[in-house]
């Protein structure tokens, strides 16, 4: 969660790497068997040159990995980076009110003064050490407990609706993607006529019971059964009845 540190030292190796002529070969083997102890005999029976090549292509190879973390992980989103505001010890006014213009999805405008209103409570409370006393150290040092904790909710329920969704800031798109590979293993070309409550429902009991051995029991079943035969009674659609059914219907409908 304490991504602005995360991001502080990633960019900080990051310039270390990208200046290759600077990297001491010998404290670099050093830092990786420490890292990686069981490398340790692979490398000190390696001659002098082959070990310098090893070195330098492992060199090679760390740089070219953080390179593509730089471009796939958002560490300049501003979003995330505003994030640390999260931990109420770093609750700042001017950046929830921030946060808050920029979603108004979650603060609409007429919700906005009584927001800013709850800033200024909770920030006043923050620097005289009220809110921080009243809290057990928990609650502190973890966000969720933080925010749905039933005295902050009471207390500060605009900020407590706005930190709910900032949890839940998805920082990449692979979940996204990952739920449509799951739809392309459910949706085959053989149930192409799924409708889409059913996929969600797969799709639901997919990701659940992903690796467990589920379980269907004979009222399992018998209810699927049951709603099968429900279903068959009427058409879905009116133009697949035919003209003997219509005339049996308006039959039943003229003798009852």
């Amino acid at each position: 969660m304490n991504f602005i540190s995360q991001s502080e030292e990633f960019n900080h190796y990051f310039s270390l790497v990208q200046n290759k002529n600077s990297i001491n070969l010998e404290n670099f083997r050093q830092n990786l068997i420490q890292e990686y102890p069981s490398l340790a005999k692979s490398l000190q029976d390696l001659p002098s040159q082959r070990l310098s090549t090893v070195l330098d292509q492992t060199i090679d190879f760390c740089l070219a990995y953080l390179i593509q973390m730089k471009k796939y992980i958002p560490f300049d989103d501003l979003i995330i980076k505003k994030s640390n505001v999260l931990y109420i010890k770093h609750f700042e006014k001017t950046i929830w009110n921030n946060l808050s213009m920029q979603f108004p999805n979650v603060i609409s405008e007429e919700e906005q003064d009584q927001f800013f209103q709850e800033t200024r409570t909770l920030e006043s409370q923050c620097r005289s050490g009220e809110i921080l006393n009243s809290i057990s150290a928990n609650y502190l040092s973890d966000p969720l407990l933080l925010w749905t904790s039933p005295k902050i909710q009471t207390d500060y329920p605009l900020i407590c609706k706005l930190a709910q969704s900032l949890l839940v800031y998805p920082y990449s798109s692979v979940p996204v993607e990952r739920s449509f590979s799951d739809f392309r293993t459910i949706k085959t070309s053989k149930r192409n006529s799924l409708c889409c409550e059913t996929l969600e429902a797969c799709l639901l009991v997919f990701q659940e019971y992903r690796n467990d051995e589920v379980i269907i029991k004979d009222d399992m079943i018998d209810r699927y059964k049951n709603l099968w035969q429900n279903s068959q009674s009427f058409p879905s659609n009116p133009s697949e009845v035919t003209q003997s059914e219509e005339m049996e219907i308006e039959a039943e409908e003229t003798n009852p």
